[in-house]
């Protein structure tokens, strides 16, 4: 019996699911590529991110930290996308509101609560590929909106 317990032990370090996983791992694996704009369906997105998952789980504990990656231009979009999920359970997605550009048009969607503020993420075609971004403007818009969010709600 001694003997099992300490296999059962050893075996549960070696085999610990990913919700034990620090705040700080989940969100140095998040990245704005893992949040999927479908393109065959209107204002449709999927994400591809286990962490997000997880987080997401962790709850209101992991406001604080998603708030500094929302800093990061690589994370915000899933840190958004988290951050409305714990707080809301479920996310509105709008668009695309199309800005003709001189060289090139941008896709303009809307990532957030409904009827109420959202990140607004811009989307360009280039060589084929989609590719996503949020301009710095909205980032601390978005940065705002959730430091007074996450205040108030505490």
């Amino acid at each position: 019996m001694k003997y099992f317990s300490l296999f059962t032990f050893l075996l549960s370090l070696f085999v610990a699911p990913a919700q034990f996983k620090s705040t700080d791992k989940l969100i140095s694996l998040l990245d704005n590529q893992q949040f999927i704009i479908d393109h065959n369906h209107k204002a449709n997105f999927r994400i591809e991110s286990k962490a997000a998952v997880q987080l997401i789980r962790k709850g209101k504990s992991t406001s604080g930290k998603l708030l500094k990656a929302l800093e990061n231009p690589d994370k915000t979009i899933m840190a958004h996308l988290v951050l409305s999920q714990i707080y809301f359970k479920k996310v509105s997605f709008a668009g695309p509101k199309i800005v003709i550009g001189e060289t090139q048009d941008i896709f303009k969607y809307y990532l957030g609560e409904e009827n109420g503020v959202g990140l607004i993420i811009s989307e360009v075609k280039l060589h084929g590929k989609h590719k996503i971004y949020v301009e710095p403007k909205d980032i601390e818009t978005i940065q705002n909106y959730w430091k007074t969010k996450i205040t108030n709600t505490k």
